[in-house]
């Protein structure tokens, strides 16, 4: 064999290996992506499960969820009473349509948004007066009348006002920080005893409705997420609480439930 026939085949014999170093490589962390703990494929079979057992018992009677949720959605951005309220003065409407809830029988409610701004703090730039001083005011007097049962929310970044943090007290402050599994996606939860005194918002709102839970919990939907949950446009609740056929169906969607009221579109 000539010199340059051994230095095909040894050219070759390392291609081969580097190769087969490849697949054993790839075999083995497939093996340990497999095998480890919340490993990316973990949600994805059990997000199918769900949806297995959502289409097995579709149509069966289910226990209510405790959950309900309002939305401040396109619907009630749109709306000819809210279209022209910029987001950060809806402190006013919030408070309306939070007490009408909790009116029809809320447990507690837990507000989704971070009240960083104080309209009362605003002063007008070309005059210098305090142009909406006490307009924040509805909103204050509705959490400090509501303490226990009111909850607003802090990230780890964003804090609400100290006004508002001084009108609902310390306790009615929690983190909206939630923990996601491998591939972003939060299936699961893992509360902090006592409920009452834990820093995450949606243990305060179980523990302001006496729920027992002590141990990680992986939410399972009896059907889609969109319609296992009640859920309301905020437009709909202030609609609602104007008759009193209204605030009936407002007392059947919120009456002994935990509401959670929160973003449901880009804003």
């Amino acid at each position: 064999m000539t010199s340059g026939g051994r230095s095909a085949d040894s050219a070759l014999g390392r291609r081969q290996l580097v190769v087969l170093i490849a697949l054993v490589a790839m075999g083995a962390g497939i093996v340990v992506g497999l095998s480890a703990n919340k490993a990316i494929w973990e949600g994805w079979v059990i997000d199918r499960l769900f949806q297995i057992r959502a289409s097995m018992e579709s149509g069966h009677d289910t226990a209510p969820a405790p959950v309900a949720v309002v939305g401040l959605d396109q619907t009630s951005l749109e709306s000819e009473r809210l279209s022209r309220i910029p987001r950060v003065l809806m402190t006013p409407v919030l408070a309306e349509a939070g007490q009408a809830l909790l009116d029809a029988g809320a447990n507690a409610l837990g507000f989704d948004f971070v009240f960083a701004y104080s309209a009362d703090s605003f002063v007008d730039p070309s005059s210098g007066e305090a142009r909406l001083s006490g307009f924040d005011r509805p909103f204050q007097s509705f959490v400090y009348r509501n303490r226990g049962r009111v909850f607003i929310a802090h990230t780890e970044i964003g804090v609400p006002h100290r006004s508002f943090t001084a009108a609902i007290g310390s306790g009615g402050v929690r983190s909206v920080i939630v923990s996601t599994d491998i591939d972003g996606i939060v299936r699961q939860h893992e509360p902090e005893l006592p409920l009452n005194e834990s820093p995450h918002l949606i243990d305060a709102l179980l523990g302001a409705s006496d729920a027992e839970v002590s141990e990680t919990y992986t939410a399972v939907p009896n059907s889609r997420l969109a319609t296992s949950l009640p859920y309301m446009s905020l437009i709909d609740v202030l609609r609602l609480k104007a008759t009193e056929e209204g605030r009936k169906q407002l007392e059947e969607f919120s009456c002994g439930q935990d509401c959670f009221v929160g973003r449901a579109s880009p804003v």
